[in-house]
Formats: C-alpha cells, sequence, structure tokens
C-alpha cells in the first residue's frame, strides 16, 4: 500500500495554523492578576485574624498590627476599589462594613509584593 505525498504547501499550512492558533487561544490559563492577588489577601484577612500565626504572614514582615488589634480584623466586613499597582507595590481604597453592609469607615491601604504574593504594608482600622 503506497502512503500519500503531503506536499510542502500544505505542511507549511499546517504549521502556520498551529502557530496562529496557539499565539490566538494562548497556551492556557495566565493565572489569577496582581489585582485579583490583592483582593484575596484583603477577602481572607478577617478569617487569617483568627489565628496569630496566619495573621501575621498577611502582613510584610514587621508591619502586622499589635497583637491586641488583632482582633479588631475580625468585626469588619473589607470591600475595595480597583488597586493602583506599580511593580511591586500597592494602594488602595478599603471600605469597612457592618455586617449590615453599611460603611463604617474607608482607608487606604498599602501592599507589597514579597515574591509572587501580595502582602499588608499597613492596613489603618476606623
Amino acid at each position: 500500500m503506497s502512503r500519500p505525498v503531503v506536499s510542502d504547501r500544505f505542511q507549511l499550512v499546517v504549521a502556520v495554523t498551529a502557530i496562529l492558533y496557539t499565539t490566538i487561544i494562548g497556551c492556557g490559563d495566565p493565572g489569577p492578576t496582581d489585582a485579583e492577588r490583592v483582593n484575596v489577601t484583603i477577602a481572607n484577612l478577617s478569617e487569617a485574624a483568627l489565628d496569630s500565626e496566619s495573621f501575621q504572614s498577611f502582613f510584610v514582615d514587621g508591619s502586622a498590627p499589635d497583637e491586641s488589634q488583632r482582633h479588631r480584623y475580625r468585626e469588619y466586613f473589607y470591600e475595595m476599589d480597583p488597586p493602583d499597582i506599580s511593580r511591586n507595590s500597592a494602594t488602595t481604597i478599603v471600605r469597612m462594613m457592618n455586617a449590615a453592609g453599611e460603611v463604617l469607615d474607608e482607608q487606604e491601604w498599602v501592599f507589597s509584593k514579597v515574591d509572587t504574593q501580595w502582602k499588608i504594608g499597613d492596613a489603618p482600622l476606623p
């Protein structure tokens, strides 16, 4: 049985199509953006405040609030504006709300990227 001959032109078309497809579709999920990672940090802070070690891990070394203040971070629900990100630092306005959804205060929080993780540098409360 003889094999069909594939022309050079056909092979070129297949190669170009594969390259274009990969370029257009991409090579996979790029993962969360920096803005999404900052948001996750804020979203999980209240839970992290249950445990001293976990709470400390959310902050840049040396910037975590005093242990006597840790419980206060459990008192609020947090909502943030889109962060202003510049390389390895970010700022955003964070609103602190009660369980009824009433905004009690808003403050600017500061973040630093440590390796691939966004950590809190300054997180003032009301």
